[in-house]
């Protein structure tokens, strides 16, 4: 993980930080907030 420093960021970004940082912080998201789920492949139902 890294943290970026958002000089002068404030609560949100300006169009050129949005641009640079956009992607940064999907990747976090996706990695570290997507349901667990998601990574997972399906369980088998006891059934089968």
């Amino acid at each position: 993980m890294t943290f970026e420093v958002v000089k002068g960021g404030g609560h949100g970004f300006n169009p050129a930080q949005n641009q640079r940082l956009a992607p940064i912080v999907e990747a976090f998201f996706d990695k570290h907030l997507k349901p667990a789920t998601a990574n997972r492949p399906a369980a088998k139902s006891s059934t089968n």
